[in-house]
């Protein structure tokens, strides 16, 4: 098998990963969410502080890189509390769709604060993805079932804020470091929240909270992994596979059902991703 045709399976493994980690997610909702995203980032750290021993990699950060990776720290870690609101109190596939938009609004952030080029298929790809978000959450209004998509809206835009200051760091701090000073930052920054409102979680509850850890480090690893594998812009591609796979899942395991905006919003979302795909051939 080939190095890209591996990259594209690995790819694939890790959009399923979170999207089973969004079922977890979901199945633990009894528990306020700070107190969800504390222990998904207790067991991450676990894995990252393990995996920079073995790699037998320094703790090294310096400090023309603080201001980045404090940025990537904090907007992830608002991302990740988004994420899991939007998780616990809306249907999967709409969550997935919306969450997916993120990659086209890095190509805006990135014209604004990196001065990089935008093309004419960038543009209409940023059109087709900003409709799809549209037919997802459906007529604009401010109650309590449009809350969660908005958190999900919210968590692309500070995914894609994630991205650019992770190609500030260019390479800068190895990736352990980052996902172990990240990690760390989620479970510090919720921390206090937990202790104010701690809710004692079942047996059932405690290994739905350590799946959700270990989902996370399966989905980071394999994503890291399966990026080096594949050209630039394809990675998305299989990505999307989230959507289908979080639709399936909530059909399954939480009795969802497919409305017809989250279908078009899906199909249009997957249509900006193939008109980028197409661009980067071109190149």
């Amino acid at each position: 098998m080939s190095k890209r045709k591996k990259g594209a399976i690995i790819l694939i493994i890790s959009a399923f990963c979170f999207s089973v980690l969004s079922i977890f997610v979901r199945k633990a909702n009894r528990l306020p969410v700070l107190e969800i995203v504390f222990f998904r980032n207790i067991v991450n750290a676990a894995g990252a502080y393990i995996l920079l021993k073995r790699s037998g990699n320094k703790f090294e950060i310096n400090k023309e890189n603080y201001f980045n990776l404090f940025m990537r720290c904090f907007c992830g870690f608002v991302a990740v509390y988004f994420s899991f609101y939007a998780t616990t109190r809306a249907a999967q596939a709409d969550v997935s769709t919306i969450t997916r938009m993120a990659p086209f609004i890095t190509i805006l952030l990135a014209a604004i604060f990196l001065k990089e080029k935008v093309s004419v298929y960038q543009i209409i790809a940023m059109l087709l993805s900003f409709g799809g978000v549209f037919a997802v959450v459906g007529k604009p209004g401010f109650n309590s079932e449009a809350l969660p998509l908005l958190a999900a809206c919210a968590c692309a835009v500070l995914s894609s804020m994630v991205n650019i200051f992770l190609k500030k760091l260019g390479g800068k701090v190895k990736p352990a470091v980052v996902v172990l000073c990240f990690s760390s930052f989620c479970a510090l920054g919720s921390l206090p929240f937990v202790l104010a409102s701690f809710v004692k979680p079942t047996l059932m509850e405690c290994f739905f909270l350590v799946m959700v850890g270990i989902c996370a480090i399966g989905g980071q690893m394999t994503l890291t992994s399966g990026m080096a594998m594949v050209p630039a812009g394809e990675g998305s591609l299989y990505d999307l596979f989230g959507i289908p796979s979080s639709a399936l899942l909530g059909l399954v395991f939480l009795n969802e059902s497919l409305k017809s905006g989250t279908i078009i919003g899906a199909l249009l979302i997957i249509a900006a991703s193939v008109v980028l795909f197409i661009a980067n051939k071109e190149k």
